[in-house]
Order: structure tokens, then C-alpha cells, then sequence
């Protein structure tokens, strides 16, 4: 699948995770510790990274949250890149460049919220065009 057509969710946080924001070891949630049990939501697994024995976090909402979204931006923004959020024909928009001129631009659709497309734009900038496998 090709990333400018996921939608917000935990496959588009996970990925965020791990191709922008340098998270390793991502699991699904198949066990944890006992503070988290129980605190996922049905069909739709929440992801985290194991990262050492005992030490857990859950995936933050980048791609549902506007605040988590903002993460993403300022890590792109450590690394290099400028950003640009605004909207576009009543979208939501993000373009994320380097100073060498390329520009990475994603356009929401009409279903797609702010942090979709701050995601997309991120991966895109990097180079993820798909998931790996779709």
C-alpha cells in the first residue's frame, strides 16, 4: 500500500515510529506489563517498541493527534528539514523540504485531518513511498 493511502491509524503511527522517529523492536501488543493490560482497544492492537527487558512504551497517536503529530515535525525539523502546515481548497496541507531545494509536498483528501498529512509529508521526505511488503 502505498503511504499517500493510509489512513490514521496504529499501521501509519507504527510506521512513523519507526522510519521518522528512529524507534527499533516494534511488536505487536502480545503481552506487556501488567500497568498496561487491558488498555488496548479490540480489533485494532495498539504497537510498541520492546526496547530492553521491562521497559515498555505505547506508540504515540502521531497520525490522530495534533500535539504528537507536532513530534514528528520537530524531529524532521533536528534533522534538517523545514516544514510548512497551512491549507490548501480547505485541506489540510504539509510540505517538507531540505535547503537543497527539494520540496515533498503531500495534499489531504477530503477525509484526511492535519496529522495524516503531517505524516505522510515526513515519509514521503524520507523516502518511504510504501509499506514494505504492500
Amino acid at each position: 500500500m502505498k503511504v499517500t493511502e493510509l489512513p490514521a491509524g496504529r499501521a501509519l503511527d507504527a510506521l512513523v515510529a519507526e522510519k521518522v522517529m528512529g524507534w527499533r523492536n516494534l511488536q505487536p501488543w502480545t503481552y506487556g506489563p501488567p500497568e498496561l493490560v487491558g488498555t488496548m482497544s479490540g480489533q485494532d492492537p495498539d504497537i510498541i517498541p520492546t526496547r530492553a527487558a521491562d521497559e515498555y512504551r505505547v506508540v504515540p497517536r502521531y497520525s490522530e493527534n495534533v500535539g504528537d503529530a507536532w513530534k514528528v515535525l520537530e524531529k524532521m525539523h533536528d534533522g534538517g528539514w523545514f516544514f510548512c502546515v497551512t491549507q490548501r481548497n480547505g485541506l489540510p496541507w504539509c510540505s517538507v523540504w531540505r535547503e537543497d531545494g527539494d520540496t515533498f509536498s503531500i495534499e489531504g483528501s477530503v477525509t484526511d485531518v492535519l496529522p495524516v498529512a503531517i505524516c505522510r509529508a515526513a515519509l514521503l521526505a524520507l523516502g518511504v513511498t510504501e509499506i514494505e511488503g504492500g
